[in-house]
């Protein structure tokens, strides 16, 4: 998804102020490959809402600190319309 997200000018690196509908990459130990993903459903001034299908075997929430070590990189999806967003985080919350 990464390499995808860079060929059509959609990746940006950890310092993007990234937002609600934003995928998150991770990188868990630091050996600069993407461990884990998920989609950003809200942000707070200090920390990402995030939605992952692998959490601890289930489908659930992380809070992240925005200045977490482990963040890598976002993907900034080409949604159509604001209203495609919406409806992906309706369906994600």
């Amino acid at each position: 998804m990464i390499e995808k997200g860079k060929s059509i000018s959609r990746w940006c690196d950890k310092s993007y102020n990234a937002g609600k509908g934003d995928i998150i990459f991770y990188d868990w130990n630091s050996d600069s490959v993407s461990d884990h993903v998920g989609i950003i459903c809200d942000v707070t001034d200090s920390a990402f809402i995030v939605r992952e299908g692998n959490k601890s075997k289930s489908i659930g929430n992380r809070t992240i600190m925005k200045n977490d070590k482990t963040i890598k990189c976002f993907i900034i999806p080409p949604y159509e319309e604001e209203s495609h967003k919406d409806k992906l985080l309706e369906r994600v919350e």
